[in-house]
């Protein structure tokens, strides 16, 4: 009887009000949410009721004490929380009371999930993840004070960007993430990037203020959206812009004056002359504008920077000027081996100019890619690079970090890229292959864990293989350091963890797999392996379409759609297009020498109409210049090596002896940048009828290559139009 009463007397005194969180009155939003999310998860861990009081303690139990108050202030030893740095935490246990704080207005939230996961052990792996431990106890010592080098911490995931409360979990504040204030809000950038067509718009001082923009060879273009940085009206028109849009904006900190995506900046002789100034850099302009620019502003408004990119052409930091204080250099990581890290030797140029900007201001943020940006689907080998590249940002006085990441949860290991960088953003020391093994095991499940770290060994294995001149740029194919039997092995590997997965786990593998499918069914080799009478597994390319339905877009600018249509067409074979009435110069090619396109296959632009369908072709009107009509897939269609002769049939309405010139045509490659466009007279497609124009030999190696038309600007010439394109082997 007495041990029955002790032990209810025991589990009374544990249960009463052993655990207790005080929350003091004028909390934030923020530390509201801080309060909740601890009782939540610790009443699991500790399997007992955890209470909220706004004052006091629990007598003889624990205390949790949140937020900021002259009491905790005093037990910290803080003269003034002001004092502490951008999202600095403090934790420390004194006896039975705990004190979870930090800077406002998200640092105790960030105590808080410090707590749970650094001291207590749960994992936040994804928004549909959370991993308790197996055991729970309240640590005996306590005494953490962290404050994280990186004031900005971007990844732009979608679990990141989508849902403010793991974007919390994960630490992570940028411009993109649009964390709610409930839970800790987010660091804006007012503009982004790319403003000046936005602060000085062509459409309203092109006409009356050419000499704004631009002079390229002698002519402006205020079409070309760059600004004239020499020209002072200019300048001072683009301030009162600038003034206006910061007092209709009074709560923006941070404001982008940056150039535009193109590299149509100013040759005028002021603007040669003010370059000569600053070490024949377009860089050193830009900060002489900025500078200009923060200094008229300064005054009233005091706590707003003024940020600006060293990108494309003004990457290369500038002589005899520095930003001012109030400047911000936003230093993107353009033009790397991305397979490498940046301070390699493969990456000279990048290094070297963080190295260097780093002297000039301690206001230095970096625009780094972890996702293949021009296709985030398909396997990239990065592993192991994030940890060195987030050391040496840090280590060169870096404030701010853009992650730019993939576009889609469907991303090569979007989940595990998530919580890996999340996680260096925060604190860059910590060892990546540990995270990525625990994040493989909490996620993926045990058994299907060892597999995955294989597969991403060997991906990493087989892009070592690589000549040290190759470089994995943002757009490069995997087939162009992916062997075909390395991605047999791989996709082997993604199936066994599939078949070993049980439930969610399965799931979330089959969703990795995506990454491998892709590169496998773009690979030019595989249609090669499956043309002599063999199919591809229909189910490969099903399972993708599948998976993949609710994204229209695989990279920058990429349409998914478009390009499953033309997975469908190149593995069905569409044998009954070749039964179809063939040009007479294409009849009798046999089929194994023949690639036929159809005009459903082919991208058209169909903005202000400058395009429209029709059931058999695409018609251009001809008084444009833009490319309108693109076919990106042509390595991929060709399926075999050698040269290959491209025929489009093309009309116009007018008549043969008309004079001028009615289209352009040629390949493109992205990645060199190089095309062979020329020019074809109206003679040559003029009538009725449709006529079969011979666009020259090529020999197909990238992905990146694809087949453009586009008018040339001709008024006076009637629309033309665009049927099927032929490919002949040579």
């Amino acid at each position: 009887m007495k041990k029955i009463i002790f032990l209810l007397f025991s589990l009374f005194t544990l249960n009463a009000a052993d655990i207790a969180i005080v929350l003091p009155p004028d909390a934030v939003p923020a530390e509201k949410t801080a309060a909740a999310e601890l009782r939540k998860y610790l009443s699991r861990l500790a399997k007992q009721p955890v209470s909220i009081i706004s004052s006091g303690n629990c007598g003889a139990g624990y205390t949790f004490y949140l937020g900021q108050t002259p009491g905790i202030a005093q037990k910290l030893g803080i003269s003034d929380f002001r004092t502490l740095k951008p999202d600095e935490i403090l934790l420390r246990r004194i006896g039975n009371d705990f004190y979870l704080t930090g800077d406002r207005p998200r640092g105790t939230l960030y105590a808080v999930y410090t707590f749970l996961e650094d001291i207590c052990g749960m994992r936040f792996f994804a928004p549909d993840e959370t991993v308790y431990p197996e055991k729970f106890n309240l640590p005996m010592h306590l005494d953490l004070r962290y404050a994280p080098s990186f004031i900005v911490r971007e990844v732009p995931f979608p679990s990141l960007r989508l849902d403010s409360a793991f974007a919390a979990k994960r630490k992570v504040n940028g411009h993109w993430q649009k964390t709610t204030v409930e839970w800790g809000g987010h660091e804006t950038i007012l503009g982004f990037c790319h403003t000046f067509a936005r602060l000085m718009p062509p459409e309203k001082y092109g006409r009356q203020h050419p000499e704004y923009y631009s002079e390229i060879n002698g002519i402006r273009h205020p079409v070309g959206n760059q600004l004239c940085l020499s020209n002072r009206n200019m300048r001072q028109e683009l301030i009162r812009n600038i003034r206006k849009l910061l007092r209709e904006k009074p709560s923006a900190k941070i404001i982008s004056v940056s150039q535009d995506d193109n590299n149509d900046y100013c040759r005028c002789r002021e603007c040669n002359l003010l370059a000569g100034r600053y070490g024949n850099t377009q860089s050193g302009i830009l900060i002489d504008c900025l500078n200009e620019i923060a200094a008229s502003l300064e005054h009233e408004f005091p706590g707003v920077f003024f940020e600006t990119l060293a990108y494309a052409y003004s990457v290369k930091p500038p002589q005899n000027i520095r930003p001012r204080h109030n400047v911000i250099v936003r230093l993107c990581a353009d033009n790397c081996d991305y397979g490498q890290p940046l301070n390699s030797p493969a990456n000279s140029n990048f290094r070297d100019a963080l190295t260097t900007w780093s002297k000039l201001t301690n206001r230095l943020m970096v625009w780094n890619y972890v996702s293949l940006f021009g296709n985030y689907l398909i396997p990239n080998p990065n592993w192991g690079n994030h940890g060195i590249n987030l050391r040496f940002f840090r280590d060169h006085g870096v404030i701010a970090v853009f992650n730019q990441a993939g576009g889609n949860e469907n991303s090569d290991f979007a989940p595990l890229r998530a919580y890996v960088n999340s996680k260096l953003l925060w604190n860059p020391d910590l060892d990546e292959k540990t995270l990525i093994d625990e994040f493989l095991q909490g996620y993926y499940g045990r058994d299907a864990a060892p597999l995955l770290r294989e597969y991403l060994n060997l991906m990493k294995i087989d892009y070592a293989k690589q000549k040290p001149e190759f470089k994995l740029s943002w757009s490069t194919p995997a087939s162009e350091w992916l062997s075909y039997n390395t991605m047999e092995q791989a996709r082997e590997l993604m199936m066994q963890a599939a078949a070993v997965s049980q439930g969610k786990y399965a799931q979330r593998v089959r969703t990795a797999k995506i990454a491998i499918d892709f590169a496998f069914l773009l690979h030019p080799e595989t249609p090669r392996r499956y043309a002599a009478g063999r199919e591809i597994p229909q189910s490969i390319l099903d399972d993708f379409i599948r998976r993949t339905s609710h994204d229209h877009y695989y990279g920058e600018g990429e349409n998914l759609d478009r390009l499953k249509t033309s997975l469908s067409i190149l593995y069905s074979g569409r044998k009954e297009k070749y039964s179809r009435q063939l040009p007479q110069k294409i009849q009798g090619i046999p089929p194994e020498r023949l690639i036929i396109i159809e005009p459903e296959e082919i991208t058209a632009y169909e903005n202000n109409i400058r395009t429209k369908r029709y059931p058999d072709f695409i018609r251009m009107r001809a008084d444009h210049k833009s490319w309108l009509i693109q076919f990106p897939d042509l390595a991929m269609r060709t399926q075999s090596q050698g040269r290959w002769r491209l025929f489009a049939e093309m009309r116009t309405g007018g008549m043969p002896e008309q004079k001028g010139f009615a289209f352009q045509a040629g390949i493109y490659d992205k990645a060199s940048g190089k095309n062979t466009a020329r020019r074809y007279p109206l003679s040559t497609v003029a009538g009725k009828d449709f006529q079969l124009v011979d666009l020259g030999c090529h020999e197909f190696h990238s992905t990146g290559e694809y087949f453009f038309c586009a008018p040339v600007g001709n008024s006076q010439a009637d629309p033309i139009d665009v049927k099927r394109l032929f490919l002949v082997k040579e």
